[in-house]
């Protein structure tokens, strides 16, 4: 902004053009044909062809739907993630996926920042007006839930790099692996309801039944993890070692899907508390004020680290 009213001013002092115009405006006492003004009508001229070359040729690449896809490819890849952390971790040896899932999860972390910086800079796509702003309230929810998933992933992949896959280690798994499995699959069936309904941004009673029942199944399905590991101290005879560094991978590990489950059956409710109360506040010069100062705050605002 500096550097464009340096160089401004720099032409103007260069300028050999009239520096009072004949074609007056009628306001102000500005002319057509002075300087300021036809450089004030060239920039903003320029910056609405800028904005408009992004919608041609379609699909227009806007942030909003850079956002979108991106959030589909999130919910797709946790949980292929997480599917396969749990088919190697209950594995019979240690190999080389372990590397591989590392290198997805780095990606992961680094889609979800990218997905959030594309989301806070699409507010001036639609200036939060017809449903646009219920839109990107939902998908800043399941982005930031997404990026918060960071510190689980690597708690995940660290025990995944340090378990020594002994005997004891596979038996601990065999017990488990049913239950794990369980609950990731009504979590991840859970992110992907959530990932829909912010597609559309208007969700229906329907979908809020839905996923009302899914919450319950991811609670129950955690319910039945901690059963089944409660159980292995006694019906496996496991007792003190539950707690010992011979299972501190493997209670990262559970811990870590607990925990993973638990943030998404939260955002699940976020969503919903989220659609209940914009559409009980729904104010459109409202809206367009708190986006245009949304918008500017964050333009201005220190980045993060």
């Amino acid at each position: 902004f500096s550097m464009n009213w340096h160089c401004w001013f720099m032409m103007g002092f260069l300028t050999v053009g009239p520096r009072h115009g004949h074609s007056e405006i009628g306001v102000l006492g500005l002319a057509w044909d002075t300087f300021s003004v036809a450089s004030l009508l060239t920039a903003s001229l320029g910056a609405l062809i800028a904005v408009v070359a992004t919608l041609f040729p379609p699909p227009p690449k806007t942030n909003y739907r850079k956002v979108s896809d991106s959030a589909a490819t999130v919910s797709k890849a946790m949980g292929k993630i997480w599917k396969e952390a749990i088919e190697y971790f209950c594995g019979q040896q240690e190999g080389p996926m372990r590397l591989l899932l590392a290198e997805a999860i780095g990606k992961f972390s680094e889609l979800t920042t990218r997905t959030l910086g594309d989301l806070k800079a699409s507010w001036w796509e639609g200036f939060d007006l017809c449903g646009m702003g219920k839109k990107r309230q939902l998908y800043m929810a399941l982005d930031s839930t997404a990026k918060s998933m960071d510190a689980v992933m690597v708690a995940m992949q660290d025990s995944i790099t340090h378990d020594k896959f002994d005997k004891l280690h596979i038996a601990f798994c065999t017990s488990l692996r049913s239950s794990m499995d369980e609950l990731r699959v009504a979590a991840s069936a859970l992110f992907e309801l959530c990932e829909q309904a912010c597609q559309d941004g208007d969700i229906s009673s329907d979908e809020v039944d839905l996923i009302n029942d899914t919450i319950l199944l991811v609670q129950d399905k955690q319910a039945l993890l901690l059963r089944t590991y409660r159980g292995l101290a006694h019906e496996r005879g496991f007792g003190a070692q539950m707690v010992s560094e011979d299972l501190a991978s493997e209670n990262t590990f559970v811990f870590a899907l607990s925990v993973w489950a638990r943030k998404i059956a939260d955002l699940a409710r976020n969503i919903l508390d989220i659609d209940d109360r914009l559409d009980r506040e729904r104010n459109c010069t409202g809206t367009l004020a708190n986006a245009l100062r949304a918008g500017f705050c964050t333009a201005f605002s220190v980045p993060d680290k």
